[in-house]
């Protein structure tokens, strides 16, 4: 293999090691609310007009959502779930 395709396999390697990049325990900063641990990955139900809330009150597996995280803030021990694109590594 080349030097170039190394490089080319090496970057692969690095964008899907950060596409999951969290796990339980790490330390990350959300927002602008300072530091806060990953307790645990959760479901975020997203927001639905008010006119559906009926429709999907009576079905709630059909409420769409995505994977999130529960956090737990360490300057005020508030846990939130949180989108992972609201997330930063602490160095």
């Amino acid at each position: 293999m080349s030097e170039e395709q190394s490089k080319v396999v090496e970057n692969i390697l690095n964008i899907t090691k950060h596409s999951n990049r969290f796990r339980v325990g790490d330390v990350v900063e959300w927002l602008d609310q300072g530091a806060a641990v990953i307790v645990a990955e959760c479901e975020i139900l997203d927001p639905i007009p008010s006119k559906e809330y009926e429709t999907y009150s009576q079905d709630p597996d059909a409420w769409p959502s995505e994977t999130g995280w529960l956090i737990k803030l360490l300057d005020t021990d508030e846990k939130i779930e949180v989108h992972e694109d609201t997330l930063q590594v602490v160095n």
